[in-house]
């Protein structure tokens, strides 16, 4: 995990190899921010992914930090010299202060991971392309995510984050289950 955007980073991801079927799951326990990533083996892995993430759908006063979410993509290179370009129609921080202009284009080497993420004013990181030259992993998603509830002031949250299928798995049929 890495709240550094607009940076290439080594040692914020796993590659993970076995010559027998796994199942990998990464668990974030603390007291707030609980998170459960699955992965999803080499069909997650790809060179072309549309990214879809929930938007605000908190309510908190405006001027609290309670009335932040972080919606972000990462991406992490399997090969060395990988070209990954991210373009997007949303607001997306520079990492500091500022925004960055689409597309965003990084090389990336094998192990090394790349996060985009909105600046922290509860844009979403939906309609998100990223198209890589070599095969890649993206994981999306939203840290300090919270439901609608009727007291403001509760600022409970969780990460609601997922390792994306790229688009050459995407089928024409889906099941969505109400809650």
């Amino acid at each position: 995990q890495t709240q550094n955007s607009n940076i290439i980073e080594v040692g914020k991801g796993m590659l993970v190899t076995s010559n027998v079927p796994i199942f990998i799951n990464y668990r974030n326990n603390s007291t707030y921010n609980k998170l459960i990533l699955t992965g999803k083996n080499s069909e997650g892995l790809g060179k072309s992914f549309f990214v879809a993430s929930q938007t605000d759908v908190r309510v908190a006063p405006t001027n609290t930090s309670g009335n932040k979410e972080a919606h972000f993509v990462s991406v992490m290179a399997t090969e060395d010299n990988t070209t990954v370009k991210f373009t997007f129609n949303n607001i997306i921080s520079d990492g500091a202060a500022g925004t960055v202009s689409s597309p965003v284009t990084v090389v990336l080497n094998r192990g090394q991971s790349y996060l985009v993420r909105d600046p922290f004013n509860n844009a979403t990181v939906s309609g998100l392309s990223v198209i890589s030259d070599k095969d890649i992993a993206v994981s999306s998603g939203s840290m300090h995510s919270s439901h609608i509830r009727e007291d403001p002031n509760d600022l409970n949250r969780d990460g609601g984050v997922d390792v994306l299928v790229p688009v050459k798995n995407l089928g024409s049929d889906h099941v969505v289950v109400a809650s």
